[in-house]
């Protein structure tokens, strides 16, 4: 929610940025809530190398966003995911 938007693009059918068919798509809630507040669809690494595209489900623009916040996001989904899973009502 706070990464900075490097640049705005048009969506259009072709898809040159890859967030029609996306490798991650991230999913936002808020607390008690079933369905997600927002839909994000993360593209391809554009060709600086540096940033990545990113699509708000809904939205007729693709923006560029810094691609180490796509980087910092999988390294915690990887973190996360490899610490053994907890009883609910468990205190570590």
């Amino acid at each position: 929610g706070r990464a900075r938007i490097e640049r705005r693009f048009t969506l259009t059918e072709e898809d040159p940025f890859g967030v029609t068919k996306p490798e991650m798509i991230v999913l936002v809630y808020m607390p008690d809530q079933i369905e997600p507040r927002v839909r994000y669809s993360v593209g391809d690494i554009a060709p600086d190398e540096l940033s990545r595209y990113v699509h708000m489900v809904g939205d007729p623009e693709v923006v560029s966003i810094a691609n180490y916040q796509i980087r910092n996001l999988q390294n915690l989904i990887e973190m996360v995911s490899a610490q053994p899973e907890t009883v609910a009502g468990e205190v570590n």
